[in-house]
């Protein structure tokens, strides 16, 4: 008798699968709240937006301190519709 096994193997996306769960964990809270459609938009977003931590760190603080959107575009190469959305999420 022969027997099969078969394990299934994780796949990589482009970020990597540690880079991907890094940056949902800006926004922990919202993640369970979004729906798949949402879920999908947020995904394409943070693919797009490729910044280290502590520049988003930075866009946090700068976003608390209510700089404007001209600003924040400029400085840290982010499309408005897209900031629309980070704001949206981290209910700025």
């Amino acid at each position: 008798m022969v027997e099969f096994e078969y394990a299934a193997k994780v796949g990589h996306n482009k970020l990597g699968n540690e880079e991907k769960r890094e940056r949902l964990n800006y926004f922990p809270a919202q993640n369970e709240k979004l729906s798949l459609r949402e879920q999908a938009i947020q995904n394409r977003i943070l693919a797009r937006i490729k910044l280290p931590n502590v520049v988003w760190d930075n866009l946090i603080r700068d976003l608390k301190n209510k700089e404007t959107k001209a600003t924040i575009c400029n400085t840290y190469h982010i499309k408005p519709a897209d900031l629309k959305q980070i704001r949206r999420w981290l209910g700025y």
